[in-house]
């Protein structure tokens, strides 16, 4: 097998303010394996929340490239990864994230199977996603009336309202299920949190990818702790993965792609508020129209 990569912008329509920051774009780096005539893509967005650049993440990507060189195949490749084998233990897990992605993609095309039908992963569904929209101070976040008044309103869920540290406290007096994000990062936080708050929130980068996202699906199953599906702003390419997860969520919050100028990438939907899983081979997304052919 052989790597490439490229790293391309992607401009949002507007700008979005997190409570890190303010965004207008975001780099993001491309990886397309190929073998035996087929290719496999995932994608890497920079994060400066976890100090990926796009010089860093091509630097790690491209020493995945290198090693992907002594593998028959995309699956043995998928195998080294999960066991820690491939370029070393220490790549973030937004890298991980991505190679897993392209290697998938690779394997469902060879195999003429969409991801959710691959081993290991499960039968998508249609989900409704929710939709990202601004934020207020943390100051009145923070003010007693603030998640009461939510619940007179309808909302569903709160999703880290307060500063990470202390999900648990948050939980015990909210009016609304408490959602952690920042507090759960990894298998064993989700594992520590599993049953003491109402749900932990998924992202792929954040986690390693599809397999580390069904070991924590698998660890707070029958905890009282349900599933969210989350994402960083991302094409199309990089939010397929978790979407052909959903139906192991309660929460799907995968509209990032949604907030892009332009989307080089197509085939999740969620334009209507649902995103889909293309029973395509693969990932089964596809460069938009007008862009190069993949």
């Amino acid at each position: 097998m052989k790597a490439t990569q490229r790293t391309v912008c992607l401009d949002l329509a507007e700008p979005l303010r997190i409570s890190r920051s303010t965004m207008a774009a975001r780099d993001a780096v491309w990886l397309t394996v190929e073998h035996a005539g087929l290719r496999g893509h995932g994608e890497a967005v920079t994060s400066v929340y976890y100090g990926l650049d796009a010089d860093t993440l091509g630097r790690l990507l491209a020493a995945v490239a290198m090693d992907l060189l002594r593998f028959r195949d995309p699956e043995s490749a998928l195998d080294a990864l999960r066991a820690g084998e491939l370029a070393g233990e220490d790549i973030p897990p937004a890298v991980t994230a991505a190679v897993e992605a392209a290697l998938l993609d690779l394997a469902g095309k060879r195999a003429g199977s969409p991801v959710h039908r691959l081993p290991g992963a499960a039968t998508a569904r249609v989900a409704a996603t929710a939709r990202t929209i601004g934020i207020t101070s943390p100051v009145r976040a923070a003010a007693d009336a603030v998640l009461p008044r939510f619940a007179e309103l309808g909302v569903e869920a709160v999703e880290q309202p307060l500063a990470p540290g202390d999900p648990e406290a948050l939980a015990a007096r909210s009016p609304l299920p408490v959602i952690a994000d920042e507090d759960a990062v990894s298998l064993q936080d989700a594992r520590r949190l599993a049953g003491r708050v109402d749900g932990v929130n998924v992202k792929l980068a954040k986690c390693g990818g599809v397999h580390a996202a069904l070991r924590i699906a698998e660890a707070i199953e029958g905890s009282g702790t349900a599933l969210m599906l989350g994402c960083l702003t991302a094409g199309s390419l990089g939010l397929a993965p978790a979407v052909h997860l959903v139906d192991r969520a309660r929460w799907a919050d995968l509209d990032r792609h949604l907030l892009l100028a332009h989307d080089p990438w197509a085939g999740i939907g969620g334009t209507d508020g649902f995103v889909r899983a293309s029973d395509l081979p693969g990932l089964g997304v596809r460069r938009s129209p007008g862009e190069e052919a993949a």
